[in-house]
């Protein structure tokens, strides 16, 4: 998704980032607007004529904060009309959404859906060996009732292990470009149309781990919601 966006000419999408964490850019944010009350208050009581800190109201020390981030989150790349971060759990992790809206009221999220079985398996497979899978898939549960509940008109689903042939590929990507704000160009058509594999597996990878029909069993009926979910989204219990 990452990929197919940035090849919109008006949109940037860069990737997540390692250790980062979005709370902590929040509390400086918030110690900002905390340093300018404290220093209005001061120089207030104290007459000074030139204030030992001017500080900005909670409006500016937002657009200042949403300035910034921009910038970080996006790595100061090359400026596009449209941008955006690619996250796998901001959508789930409480608070964060809230705020993001507050920076960007005209935010969008597209919310990626795979197979929990499959996108799990993977996710060990490759940059987290020691996931706990039962957390896992309850992450996947998350994401799919954030999808639900979150306000439709900025909410999108794309499930890129639903959409077999390069119809329904257009069709898909076009309500995701939609809810951006766009439409298709000829480089996201040729995009869709070419429809590479961006993560190949080398030889030398070794994906070892599976999930068995125990595992699956077991998580079916310990996860709550998760039969649920794999029903709603359309894929077979296994």
């Amino acid at each position: 998704m990452q990929w197919f966006l940035c090849q919109h000419p008006e949109i940037h999408i860069h990737g997540q980032l390692p250790m980062f964490d979005w709370q902590d850019g929040w509390k400086w944010y918030r110690q900002l607007v905390e340093a300018a009350r404290v220093a209005q208050r001061s120089n207030w009581e104290i007459g000074y004529e030139v204030p030992h800190y001017a500080g900005s109201d909670e409006g500016r020390c937002r657009r200042l904060f949403a300035d910034f981030m921009r910038g970080y989150l996006c790595g100061f790349a090359a400026e596009k009309p449209r941008w955006g971060i690619k996250s796998l759990k901001w959508c789930v992790e409480p608070g964060i959404v809230d705020q993001v809206e507050s920076l960007w009221p005209e935010a969008r999220w597209i919310v990626c859906v795979r197979h929990p079985f499959l996108a799990v398996a993977s996710e060990k497979n490759t940059f987290r060996p020691d996931v706990d899978l039962p957390a896992a898939v309850r992450g996947w549960v998350q994401v799919c009732e954030f999808a639900q509940r979150h306000d439709p008109r900025r909410t999108v689903v794309f499930q890129i292990d639903r959409v077999a042939d390069q119809e329904q590929r257009i069709h898909s990507t076009a309500r995701v470009l939609a809810c951006i704000g766009v439409r298709h160009t000829a480089e996201t058509l040729h995009a869709v149309r070419g429809f590479p594999i961006i993560h190949k597996v080398k030889p030398s990878d070794q994906r070892t781990f599976h999930f068995c029909e125990g595992d699956k069993k077991r998580l079916l009926k310990d996860v709550d919601r998760l039969e649920h979910w794999m029903r709603e989204m359309g894929y077979e219990l296994e």
